[in-house]
């Protein structure tokens, strides 16, 4: 806590030094604007509450219903799990503004979905392959496979949930964009009605069967988000196109191939495993159609030098 306490403090300043520096106008307090944000931010306040507090349940039920031991399995799992999520929330943020600003346009705003998505789709396939195929190496390095061992399982079910969390935090950050706050806060908070029901279900399931009740919380955490991306897809059926399934199910292919091929390899050092998953699965996206040849001129494009401005 207090850790937190000095990077938030360090923050803060940081913040309000950027903001002098930019010479933006000075902050004010007007009633007019906070009631504004009340009325209109408590759709997102809603959202924000359920992200924040379904962990918490978790953690508690889990620790009422099992060891001590199965708990700290799941907190290992859960800290890297927490650092996989973490570059979707930051996509999801940056491309908010870009489809905030084409709402008004239909045609405009699918085309920004449409770019948007698939590299995002890309990388939660390949983040859920790599998590699946190297749970235990993330383990060991940060923990002991001695000790944390089972946390290793408990990553690898996750991985599954990592595909579901990218896809539907982009999804959500298109809704919230589209105007239909409302509508997803509704959704979220019957998700994480519906996965604490579950947690309760399948938590001692899988502790009487595996011995570790970690995997139930994470099986009934992917129910959840699977709830979410059905009703978001419902949500934004006017945006999703068969074009936007046609990729999920190429990237799909490609990413369950990547991990047969992988696995068929003889064990060799993480080193060199992790880079050559990384290798096998832009080829085989290449073959399946998940990645076109515009997106690779698109990416070698972004690393050339912009040419020089004749005078």
């Amino acid at each position: 806590m207090l850790t937190w306490s000095v990077a938030g403090c360090l923050t803060l300043g940081i913040g309000i030094a950027m903001y002098r520096l930019l010479h933006l106008p000075k902050i004010s307090v007007k009633m007019s604007t906070a009631r504004e944000l009340l009325r209109d931010g408590a759709s997102f306040l809603a959202i924000s509450l359920a992200v924040a507090i379904e962990p918490y349940f978790n953690a508690n039920i889990l620790y009422k219903m099992t060891s001590p031991a199965v708990v700290g399995w799941y907190g290992a799992a859960w800290n890297i799990a927490g650092t996989l999520i973490a570059p979707a929330t930051i996509l999801g943020a940056t491309m908010y503004p870009r489809l905030s600003t084409s709402a008004g346009d239909a045609a405009e705003f699918k085309r920004t979905f449409d770019i948007s998505f698939r590299p995002l789709l890309l990388l939660a396939v390949l983040g859920a392959v790599g998590t699946y195929l190297f749970a235990d190496v993330a383990v060991g390095l940060i923990y002991s496979l001695q000790k944390f061992g089972p946390a290793a399982d408990t990553l690898r079910a996750f991985a599954p949930v990592l595909l579901l969390m990218y896809v539907d935090l982009f999804l959500a950050t298109a809704i919230l964009a589209a105007g239909k706050a409302g509508r997803l806060a509704s959704v979220k908070v019957a998700s994480v009605v519906l996965t604490t029901g579950l947690v309760f279900v399948l938590v001692p399931l899988c502790q009487a069967r595996f011995a570790n009740g970690g995997l139930g919380v994470m099986y009934a955490m992917a129910i959840g988000e699977l709830l979410m991306l059905i009703a978001a897809g419902i949500l934004m059926r006017e945006t999703v196109s068969v074009a936007t399934v046609g990729d999920v199910c190429r990237s799909l292919i490609a990413g369950a191939a990547t991990v047969l091929l992988i696995r068929l390899l003889p064990a060799f050092t993480p080193f060199l495993a992790i880079p050559m998953c990384v290798l096998v699965f832009g080829g085989l996206s290449l073959l399946s159609g998940a990645v076109k040849r515009s997106d690779v001129e698109m990416l070698l494009a972004s690393f050339r030098k912009p040419s020089p401005v004749p005078r």
